[in-house]
């Protein structure tokens, strides 16, 4: 039960600095993260913070600057993907080894 007031709280620090990096107040994303959690993530995945327009939805398939992701470098890619297993899988042991 602990780990899930963890992962919550770490959810809520690391939508704060996402929405400071897009000019957004970090507070108030904290804050809505810690009451709402993963939505408030999805609400900064998918819209962006212009300052003439307010907040506007990002198209998914071309990204927050409008042009597609470059997918055809695939070791960019099995990086990415290692990583993120390597991340897992300590976590992982992490996690068990709490129990």
């Amino acid at each position: 039960m602990e780990t899930q007031y963890i992962g919550w709280g770490l959810l809520a620090i690391i939508n704060a600095a996402l929405a400071n990096f897009d000019g957004r107040s970090p507070l108030t994303y904290f804050f809505g993260s810690l009451f709402m959690g993963p939505l408030v993530t999805i609400a900064l995945a998918t819209t962006k913070y212009e300052p003439d327009k307010g907040l506007v939805f990002i198209d998914l398939i071309y990204g927050r600057n409008g042009k597609a992701a470059i997918a055809s470098k695939p070791f960019t890619w099995w990086l990415g993907v290692a990583i993120f297993s390597l991340i897992g899988f300590f976590g992982l042991v992490y996690l068990n080894h709490l129990n």
